[in-house]
Formats: C-alpha cells, structure tokens, sequence
C-alpha cells in the first residue's frame, strides 16, 4: 500500500514540474514574440524604396497572354522589370519587351524605365524583389543591386 502512495506522489511531482516548466517557457514565449514583431516592424520601416509603382506594373504586365512570370523593383528614379516569355513567343521577345516598356513608360513618364526578357536580368531582379519583401536589404546595398542589373541590361543590349 505505501509502494502504491509513492508512485503516486512521484506521478503528481513529475506533472506538477513539466506543467510548470512549460508554463515558464510559454510566458518566455510570449516576451520573443514581441521581440520578432517588434525587429518586424522596424525592418518594415527601413524598407529602402516603397515599391507600389513595381507591384502596379507587375500586375499590369501579368495581364498579357505572352508574359508567364514577372519580376520588378522600382528606386525613386527608376524602374527595372524583368519578364519570362511563353516558349512560342521567345522569338518575338524584343517587340514584346519594347511594348511593355512604351507601356509602362506612358503610365510613368518621370521615370527611367528599363525591361528585359534575358535569364540573368530575370534572376537578379527576382533575388533582389525577394530580398526588399524580407527586408534583408538596406539603401547602400539596394542602390549598388539596381547599378548592377542596370549594367546587366546593358550588356544584353549590346
């Protein structure tokens, strides 16, 4: 009988710890949450560029049929757009590109707008537009990206 009172009493201890552990770990829980929502909204505000312009022309440019993915980042001055062509319509990419760009430089006359269907441009302002919704960008590294996908445009022209 007095084996039977103590495993109960060694039963109850071990709860009466672990509910009480995860009662400390849950109220520390709740102090890192605020933590990370806090860090959250103040990488929110030191977000570089608002890029409202870039997500109204991704939107814009989605709507044609020849267009299967797009990817833009937009600076005070400048806008960069990157696009990948439905296989068929590769061959007509130059006439595309020129479309979209006398498009968007109509909706936004003040700024300098550059438009690419090249691999390369795709992946850089793709890492880039990923990287500004993060947050893992600051302005320094944000100005020295666009200089280089703006020199990557200029290679592919040549």
């Amino acid at each position: 009988m007095k084996a039977h009172f103590t495993r109960i009493f060694i039963v109850l201890t071990t709860i009466t710890v672990f509910t009480g552990a995860c009662g400390q770990q849950n109220g520390n829980d709740g102090k890192s949450q605020a933590r990370l929502q806090q860090m959250q909204e103040n990488r929110h505000a030191e977000q570089p560029v608002d890029q409202s312009k870039s997500e109204r022309v991704r939107k814009q440019i989605m709507d044609r049929d020849a267009v299967t993915e797009v990817h833009a980042v937009n600076s005070k001055t400048q806008l960069m757009v990157a696009i990948q062509l439905k296989t068929m319509q590769q061959f007509n990419a130059q006439q595309i590109v020129e479309q979209v760009k006398k498009s968007i430089a109509h909706r936004y006359p003040n700024m300098k707008v550059e438009v690419s269907s090249d691999k390369k441009v795709y992946m850089e302002v793709s890492e880039l537009e990923a990287n500004l919704q993060t947050h893992e960008v600051s302005q320094k590294q944000f100005d020295k990206k666009l200089k280089r996908i703006a020199r990557f445009m200029k290679e592919q022209k040549m």
